[in-house]
């Protein structure tokens, strides 16, 4: 398609090419990764849109909480009550709404948290900025999701080993994929879009994968 943008001194035509598939981009690659070296764990909503992953996901314990009442909710600011990312166990929210000078906590730290539940972007902090500024608190909250899960803290699986967790897929009869598989699945999806002169080609159906 093609737009149309009248400036102040001239008439400018912008041609806009829509993609037919893109691949994972890498937040969403590292949320995914995050996720699975601390499951199991609970997001507010599926952190990927794509059915096998999140089903994969599942299998592993990360369970997803579709409704805000499902996890603590401060209903005068409208976002998760936190502190570094971290979910209270109720509001008012400790990082304060971005904005709001003294909406912070300052003795956030001493309040309880839920164990291996966390929270980033808007329902963290409220509608403000886009991905650049919501990067940082993504960061925080996934720095400080690795810190708990390094002292033992959050969802405890009752088999996490490796051999556990496909004895647990198997017996699900669910279809998995390796992270060798899914690099492999990757570099192909690269490889078919340089033919093309794209930067990758996405396969979508599960049969072609």
């Amino acid at each position: 398609m093609r737009i149309e943008s009248q400036t102040a001194k001239e008439r400018v035509k912008i041609a806009v090419i829509l993609a037919a598939h893109a691949g994972f981009c890498f937040g969403v690659r590292r949320a995914v990764e995050a996720a699975e070296r601390v499951a199991p764990a609970i997001t507010l909503g599926p952190i990927i849109h794509n059915p096998q992953v999140v089903q994969r996901l599942e299998s592993l314990g990360i369970a997803s909480a579709d409704r805000p009442e499902d996890i603590p909710w401060d209903e005068k600011e409208l976002v998760i009550p936190n502190v570094g990312g971290r979910v209270l166990t109720e509001g008012p929210t400790a990082d304060g709404i971005a904005g709001v000078p003294g909406s912070a906590d300052p003795e956030a730290e001493l309040r309880e948290t839920l164990p291996g539940v966390y929270a980033t972007g808007w329902v963290r902090r409220g509608p403000v900025g886009l991905i650049g500024n919501t990067k940082g608190d993504a960061n925080q909250a996934v720095a400080n999701l690795l810190e708990d899960a390094e002292k033992g803290l959050g969802f405890t699986p009752e088999d996490p080993s490796e051999e556990g967790i496909i004895e647990l897929l198997h017996s699900r009869g669910i279809n998995y994929s390796t992270w060798e598989g899914w690099y492999n699945l990757d570099a192909h999806e690269r490889a078919l879009g340089e033919a093309e002169g794209r930067e990758r080609k996405k396969i979508v159906e599960w049969d072609d994968m």
